[in-house]
């Protein structure tokens, strides 16, 4: 990497930092759609049928939620440190 290159790549770091400290000063608003995404493990090995179909059923071993969505940006917002982070949503 030449001198000039370097320079120009510790500026922009320099610029990133210094965005990043003053996220704790600022108030963000997120509009959109909070969500929820849920996520099934399925046990493959089950070997169970349906009464009503007959047809092999998927147990559910576990399930996990994550936040997606307008959620997910809010989360990512808290995690840099925004100070306050307000959130519109419509429901209906």
């Amino acid at each position: 990497m030449t001198p000039p290159e370097k320079e120009k790549k510790s500026m922009q770091k320099a610029r990133i930092e210094q965005i990043l400290n003053k996220m704790k000063e600022v108030s963000i608003a997120v509009m959109g759609d909070f969500s929820l995404d849920a996520y099934w493990d399925i046990d493959l090995k089950a070997n169970e049928f349906s009464v009503e179909t007959g047809k092999k059923v998927k147990l559910v071993k576990k399930q996990r939620l994550s936040l997606a969505a307008a959620s997910n940006v809010t989360l990512n917002l808290i995690d840099l440190g925004v100070r306050k982070v307000y959130n519109i949503g419509v429901v209906g």
